[in-house]
């Protein structure tokens, strides 16, 4: 296909090793005309089979370009997979209980001691102070910071929900954006650099690979892989102990539209 001249080395050996294995063998052999929905339904069920349900969307995707570039190009008068919407089945998600406010105190004291690049414990604690989601931190760039006012301004393109966000920061949250100017490659760069290579974020995994251990030197027994997300977290302290007020935390949540002032 034409489209190949854009694509990576690794982006096309990457799909041709998708269809040898999930298209070919069951497609392969059919003219592309006489390719049928139910067709391409049963290849989908047998990916999804596998629990690859991401798979199974982008094998759907990938025979509906091949359908659709055989219509363009004389070979059919149909596209099948035009047929398919809707029939992907999705992973169901379960989610994780946040950790029991008792434990907290304890979790902040071993973070804040323990053998753990300064950046690394730097952004997750900015995650806890700030309730933000993990990649909303890691992306974070110096830019969007407000020391005169105190905000994080998040740009829509990086929240779940596609709005812009303001996150008011507390006094011990400038002292984290305050130690972190020290590894900083700029004025337009990451607060919080990766690693090995200052110019890329932090990994995907660094701040739960942080809670994992953390909680497993605790010996808490519970599945707590959210510890500060609100509402999860803070409306079960307000509810439990009363310490937030729920318009505070409602307000703080990125998952919904800013509340009028």
């Amino acid at each position: 296909m034409e489209q190949q001249v854009r694509w990576s080395s690794k982006h096309r050996a990457k799909v041709i090793r998708s269809f040898n294995k999930d298209i070919l063998p069951a497609l392969g052999t059919t003219p592309v005309k006489k390719v049928t929905p139910q067709d391409i339904l049963a290849v989908i069920r047998s990916v999804e089979e596998r629990g690859s349900y991401d798979v199974a969307a982008r094998v759907l995707q990938r025979i509906g370009a091949v359908c659709r570039y055989a219509v363009q190009t004389g070979r059919a008068t149909y596209n099948p997979a035009s047929e398919m919407q809707g029939v992907l089945k999705t992973r169901q998600v379960k989610h994780m209980d946040a950790l029991d406010k008792e434990y907290l105190p304890e979790f902040l004291v071993r973070l804040s001691a323990a053998n753990i690049h300064p950046v690394s414990k730097a952004g997750l604690k900015f995650t806890i102070l700030t309730s933000a989601r993990p990649t909303e931190v890691r992306l974070a760039l110096w830019p969007e910071i407000s020391f005169s006012t105190r905000l994080w301004s998040v740009p829509a393109e990086r929240m779940k929900s596609g709005l812009p966000h303001t996150v008011y920061l507390s006094d011990q949250a400038i002292k984290v954006l305050e130690d972190m100017k020290r590894f900083s490659t700029g004025e337009e760069g990451l607060i919080f650099p990766g690693i090995k290579d200052p110019y890329n974020p932090l990994s995907n995994g660094t701040f739960m690979e942080i809670l994992k251990k953390i909680l497993k030197e605790m010996e808490y027994k519970k599945t707590a892989l959210i510890l500060f997300k609100t509402p999860i977290f803070l409306g079960k302290v307000e509810k439990n102990g009363g310490l937030w007020n729920v318009e505070w935390y409602t307000r703080q949540d990125s998952n919904l539209r800013p509340l009028d002032s």
